[in-house]
């Protein structure tokens, strides 16, 4: 008869591959987030990079095209900031459920090595119990 501690150890296994897996998948999140994260800062910065432009063009009296110009693309960089704040908001989601994925599989993990911990104990203690059986019963016998 296989031992208990030896079934649960392929379960262990099974659950470690699991976390494992749930880990580096937090680890793609998060450097999604992060990613998605920079290119927004990126966007602000040029962003303001053009709104500095737009005001010495306009303080230089530059023509009234080259600061339509200006306004015009300043507003496409507006709209692609909001689109890449929601990158960031989607991205910042899907960390936090990669985040909550894994740390449910870790306190699986955890739990079924603390039942194996537990059988193998178990298996030692009843060892013992057999193997002092046996000494007492070969032992000297009073009769």
């Amino acid at each position: 008869m296989q031992r208990d501690s030896r079934r649960f150890q392929a379960i262990q296994r099974l659950a470690e591959k699991k976390e494992r897996d749930k880990a580096a998948a937090f680890g793609r999140r998060r450097e999604e987030r992060d990613a998605a994260r920079r290119r927004l800062q990126e966007l602000e910065s040029y962003r303001q990079d053009y709104l500095d432009r737009y005001t010495r063009a306009m303080q230089a009296g530059a023509a009234v095209s080259r600061l339509r110009d200006y306004q015009g693309f300043i507003e496409r960089l507006e709209r692609a900031i909001l689109e890449q704040r929601r990158l960031v908001d989607e991205q910042e989601a899907r960390c936090r459920e990669a985040k909550q994925d894994w740390s449910e599989e870790y306190t699986q993990v955890r739990a079924i090595g603390n039942v194996v911990e537990h059988k193998q104990a178990e298996e030692r203690r009843e060892e013992a119990r057999r193997e002092q059986k046996l000494i007492d019963d070969r032992g000297p016998r009073r009769g």
